[in-house]
């Protein structure tokens, strides 16, 4: 006969005796078991968690410094672990060698008796990690303290089938009051500490005020500068615009005042074509009147013979001076048209326009009149060597030549014809040509009296 075992997962039962597996004994936890009596054993094993306190009265440091030091520990036979399966999360599977080494220590052993033998063991790795550190390390760094108990009392636990679950320090205390001054020196240089970071912040706190209050100030700098550049643009524009009415009203004024330049131009070109035109035809009545006043002259001259020469040479110096009054009227109203032009520029350029028109309109009359104004210089000119001689003696000659005065005419006419030649192998215009009118005198006879008379003339003021 027997007994039939159940166990829970807190409990372990081992089955020794005959017919146990081999000569280890059996290990059931969780489970049943048929325990035969007289061939078989079963013993129980306690897989609960044991807290422990673990005490080290009087341990020295690395200094000799004497502290106590309690640890609180919590421990239990190792019934299960963990192990990686094959599909990556962890798996619990039963410590069976731990089982059987706590069963070796401590089958039969009371709940103290255990207890004592781990705290003792844990006692002494505390002891021999306290005599490396100093107070300091101690008490600073309590958690790098309990880091190296439990790395160096896992094995030895091990290997009594334990398992160390969890380790800290509890306390820790002197007789001698040096953890108190430690305390009292920690907690001064935090109040000091204290005192820095509270001053520290006090002065940011200002200084951080001083910031805001610089920014506050640079934000009422930045819109009062805003509002004079706002201000100084306005005035700008205003400027700007003030400056675009004075360059209207000045381009107006300029206007204005090339509109009424441009009226006065005008006005003095009209003034200046009726002047043109009134000295045309004034040039043309003097030339038809001298024409006139020569014609008769010539008849008179040929009608009365010599008796009233001395009367023709009158009429003849009365036609000269005439002539040369006319020349110097002429001449000032020239005078008078230049210095009008030379203060227009813009007249002397249409007058000079209006003078080209009129010599291509009027061609050859326009050089006979130039010349006409010329011939009282070529008089003079070929009177010149007469002027010269103190006496003039007429001798008559045979075969019906002519004599005395006659003679005379006809050298004078035979110098006009040289000049007649001359002149139109320059121009191309005889004037001989152009003042044939009358057909019973030939045109250079017309102007041989002239220049005889002008003859006369000179060689009578000799």
């Amino acid at each position: 006969m027997g007994q039939v075992h159940v166990v829970g997962p807190n409990r372990a039962l081992l089955i020794s005796g005959s017919g146990a597996s081999g000569k280890q004994p059996r290990v059931i936890v969780g489970g049943r078991a048929f325990v035969p009596w007289i061939f078989q054993r079963a013993d129980f094993l306690s897989l609960e968690l044991r807290t422990i306190i673990i005490e080290s009265k009087k341990s020295a440091t690395a200094y000799g410094v004497m502290v106590s030091v309690t640890g609180v520990c919590q421990v239990k036979i190792s019934g299960f672990r963990e192990s990686n399966s094959g599909s990556g999360s962890p798996k619990l599977e039963k410590d069976v060698h731990a089982i059987l080494l706590a069963g070796q220590h401590f089958i039969g052993a009371k709940k103290e008796e255990i207890e004592h033998s781990v705290a003792s063991t844990m006692e002494g790795h505390q002891r021999s990690i306290l005599g490396t550190l100093t107070v300091e390390e101690l008490y600073k760094d309590r958690s790098a303290f309990s880091a190296r108990v439990r790395e160096l009392a896992n094995e030895d636990l091990r290997l009594m089938g334990m398992e160390l679950v969890s380790y800290t320090i509890a306390t820790i205390s002197d007789e001698e009051g040096y953890l108190d001054a430690l305390g009292i020196s920690q907690t001064e240089s935090v109040k000091k500490v204290a005192q820095i970071g509270e001053s520290v912040n006090r002065n940011e706190g200002r200084q951080r005020n001083a910031e805001e209050e610089l920014k506050a100030q640079l934000k009422i700098n930045e819109a009062k500068k805003k509002i004079e550049q706002s201000n100084r643009d306005v005035e700008v524009m205003q400027a700007k615009l003030k400056e675009e009415v004075n360059v209207a009203n000045a381009r107006a004024d300029a206007a204005k005042l090339f509109e009424e330049a441009k009226l006065k131009q005008s006005i003095v070109e009209e003034e200046t074509k009726q002047d043109v035109v009134r000295a045309t035809v004034q040039v043309d009545v003097e030339s038809e009147k001298v024409r006139r006043r020569r014609m008769e002259l010539d008849a008179s001259v040929r009608a009365q013979a010599e008796a009233e020469l001395f009367k023709k040479l009158k009429e003849a110096e009365g036609i000269r001076e005439f002539a040369s009054a006319e020349a110097h009227r002429i001449k000032l109203i020239g005078e008078a048209e230049a210095e009008a032009l030379r203060k227009k520029e813009l007249v002397e350029v249409d007058m000079l326009r209006l003078k080209a028109d009129a010599y291509k309109e009027y061609g050859q009359a326009a050089l006979a009149t130039r010349m006409i104004e010329t011939m009282p210089e070529v008089a003079r000119a070929i009177a010149a060597p007469l002027a010269k001689t103190e006496k003039i003696v007429f001798l008559g000659a045979s075969g019906g030549s002519s004599s005395g005065p006659s003679a005379l005419l006809s050298e004078v006419t035979k110098g006009a014809h040289i000049v007649n030649e001359g002149l139109q192998a320059i121009t191309g215009v005889s004037l001989g040509e152009i003042l044939k009118g009358d057909s019973s005198l030939n045109g250079l006879e017309r102007l041989a009296m002239p220049i005889a008379l002008n003859a006369v003339v000179a060689n009578q003021g000799h």
